[in-house]
C-alpha cells in the first residue's frame, strides 16, 4: 500500500505537468507496452524468420559425413553403461591423435574432436558424424575415425581381458603347486603300508578338489576368450561412412534464430518508444497533471495471473481491488441529512473502474447500506456485469441503473431538468433512488464529450488512473473538465503502479483533501 504525501511547498517548474520526471519502468508496463503494439515486433520477427530460412539457402554448410555402428557388450556389462563409454572412446583426444597422425592432417587433435558428433540410437547403435572442409576429406576422416574406434576399444577389451586371465592364471598356478605336493605327499604315503591308507585317501580327495578347481579355471579363461572375440564379431560398421544429405532441420533452426532475433529488434524499438513517451506512470507526475494527491497505489485489479504476484509488489488482483477500496469507500458514519452521492471517474481505463466499483458497491452494501449505481460509461459493461436482475430492480440492497443514449450526457435528478432526467419521477427505479443510502456514479471522463452534467448527478468526486495510459496532458484535461462541471476531484487512485515508484503523490496547490 503505497500512500501520498502532501508538500507544504511545491516548486513553480511542477506546475509545468507536461514534463515527466525520468522514471523507472516496471516489468508490467513492458509488457503492456509489447501487446498494444504486438504488430511491429510481429512484422520484425516475420522479416527475421525470412531472412533466416533465406541465408540457410544462400550460405553453405560445412560437409558431413555419418556412419552407423553396432557395438555389442560384454556379459555382464550394462548395455546403457557400456554404450556410453564407447561413445566417450571415440571422443577422446588419444583417439583424435590417432586418426590426425595417420592421415597427415594438419590441425590439431582438439579441433578434429570438435567436428566428430556421437549420437545413441538404440541400445547398441550409435550414429557417427564427422564435419570437414569438403565432402571427399568428410567420407576419410570418418572412415578414418572408424577403424581407429575400433582399434582402440579392441585394445580396451584386450587389456580388460588379460587382465581377468592374468587373475585366473595366478590362481591355477598357486593350485598346481600345491597338486605337485599333494602328489609328492601322496607317493610317500605309499610306502608306509596299511597304516597310512587313510591319510592317503585323504591327499587324493584334496588333490581331486584342486584338480577340478583348475578345470574350472581353465573353463572361465575359455569363455572369456571366447566372449571377446564373439563381441568383437557382433561389433561392425552397419552403415559405411558416407556423405550426410542435407537437412531441413538447418533451415528451421536459422529460421528460428531469425524469427527470434526480429522479435528482439522489433521489441526494442517498441520499448524504447514506450520509455519515451509522454505516458505517465509516477505517482508524483500524475498528482502533479491531476491537481489532486494520489491517495493511494496498487498493482492491477483484474485478472488472476501468477505474472502480476511476480512483477506487482501488493500481491494478486483481488487484494489490491480491496487496498484501493479501502481507499474509495465514503464515510457512512458521518450525520447527513441526504445519502452520499459519490462518483468514481475514469480516464481510459473504463475496466479498471468497473472492477473497482464493482468491489466498492458490494462492499458498501456489506455495511448494510442500501446502493444505488449509476455506470454513466460509453461501453455500460458494469450495468451488463451487474445483470437484469440489478438493472431491474430485483435485488433488494443493490440497484444498477444505465441511461439511455449517451450516458455521460445525462441529467441526474439533481440537474436542471425539471422532469428529473432519464430517472424522472415516473420511473420504476426513482423510488429506489429516493431510498438509498449511498449512490455510487461510474463516468470515463472523455475530453471530447466532458461530464457537464456529473454534478447533477453526485457531489463528491474521486478518480481512477491507470499507470502509463495517459499523457500529462490527458490528465489535466480531466480534471479541469470535472471542476469545469462544478466539482472539485478529492483525490485519485492509481491502478497498475510501478514496483520501483518512490515518488510522492502530491497536491500541485499543496493542500490536503
Amino acid at each position: 500500500m503505497n500512500r501520498g504525501w502532501i508538500l507544504e511547498e511545491v516548486p513553480e517548474q511542477q506546475e509545468l505537468a507536461g514534463e515527466p520526471a525520468a522514471t523507472l519502468v516496471s516489468l508490467h508496463f513492458l509488457r503492456s507496452a509489447l501487446m498494444t503494439h504486438w504488430r511491429v515486433w510481429a512484422a520484425f520477427a516475420v522479416a527475421g524468420l525470412a531472412l533466416g530460412v533465406l541465408a540457410s539457402v544462400l550460405v553453405p554448410v560445412a560437409p558431413k559425413a555419418t556412419a552407423t555402428l553396432v557395438l555389442t557388450q560384454e556379459q555382464g556389462v550394462d548395455p546403457a553403461d557400456g554404450l556410453a563409454t564407447d561413445m566417450t572412446l571415440l571422443r577422446t583426444r588419444r583417439l583424435a591423435a590417432a586418426v590426425v597422425d595417420d592421415m597427415d592432417l594438419r590441425i590439431s587433435p582438439e579441433a578434429l574432436r570438435a567436428s566428430v558428433s556421437v549420437l545413441p540410437e538404440s541400445g547398441r547403435v550409435i550414429a557417427l558424424t564427422v564435419a570437414a572442409p569438403d565432402a571427399e576429406q568428410a567420407v576419410a576422416r570418418a572412415d578414418a575415425v572408424v577403424e581407429q574406434f575400433f582399434e582402440l576399444r579392441n585394445q580396451q577389451m584386450d587389456d580388460h581381458v588379460q587382465a581377468i586371465v592374468g587373475g585366473y592364471q595366478a590362481r591355477i598356478d598357486r593350485l598346481r603347486k600345491r597338486v605337485e605336493s599333494l602328489t609328492a605327499q601322496y607317493d610317500a604315503l605309499g610306502g608306509v603300508g596299511g597304516a597310512g591308507q587313510a591319510e592317503a585317501a585323504e591327499v587324493l580327495t584334496e588333490r581331486a578338489s584342486l584338480n577340478a578347481e583348475i578345470d574350472r579355471l581353465q573353463s572361465l579363461i575359455e569363455e572369456q576368450e571366447l566372449e571377446v572375440s564373439g563381441v568383437r564379431a557382433a561389433s561392425h560398421v552397419l552403415d559405411p561412412p558416407a556423405l550426410a544429405p542435407m537437412s531441413g532441420m538447418r533451415t528451421v533452426l536459422a529460421g528460428a534464430a531469425g524469427l527470434v532475433g526480429g522479435f528482439c529488434l522489433g521489441a526494442g524499438l517498441v520499448l524504447f518508444w514506450a520509455l519515451t513517451s509522454d505516458r505517465l506512470r509516477r505517482r508524483e507526475e500524475i498528482a502533479v497533471a491531476l491537481g489532486v494527491p494520489v491517495w493511494m497505489s496498487a498493482g492491477p485489479v483484474r485478472g488472476n495471473h501468477l505474472w502480476h504476484l511476480l512483477v506487482h509488489r501488493g500481491g494478486s488482483p483481488d487484494r489490491n481491488r480491496q487496498l484501493l477500496v479501502s481507499a474509495l469507500e465514503p464515510d457512512l458514519t458521518r450525520s447527513r441529512n441526504e445519502p452520499v452521492r459519490m462518483a468514481l471517474a475514469t480516464i481510459g481505463n473504463t475496466s479498471d473502474g468497473v472492477a473497482l466499483m464493482s468491489a466498492l458497491a458490494q462492499r458498501v452494501r456489506q455495511r448494510g447500506a442500501r446502493v444505488f449505481v449509476v455506470d454513466l460509461t460509453e461501453d455500460g459493461n458494469l450495468a451488463r456485469q451487474a445483470g437484469p436482475e440489478a438493472q431491474d430492480g430485483g435485488d433488494d440492497g443493490l440497484v444498477v441503473f444505465r441511461p439511455d443514449g449517451i450516458p455521460s450526457l445525462a441529467s441526474g435528478p439533481y440537474g436542471h431538468r425539471r422532469d428529473g432526467g432519464p430517472l424522472g419521477e415516473d420511473h420504476p427505479l426513482r423510488a429506489r433512488w429516493d431510498d438509498a443510502d449511498v449512490v455510487l456514479v461510474l463516468v470515463d471522463v472523455d475530453p471530447a464529450v466532458g461530464v457537464y452534467e456529473l454534478s447533477s448527478w453526485v457531489n463528491e468526486v474521486r478518480m481512477v488512473v491507470t499507470a502509463g495510459q495517459c499523457s500529462a496532458e490527458r490528465l489535466r484535461t480531466a480534471g479541469e473538465l470535472i471542476r469545469a462541471a462544478g466539482l472539485e476531484p478529492e483525490f485519485a487512485v492509481l491502478v497498475a503502479d510501478d514496483r520501483r515508484d518512490d515518488s510522492l503523490g502530491r497536491d500541485l496547490r499543496g493542500s490536503s483533501t
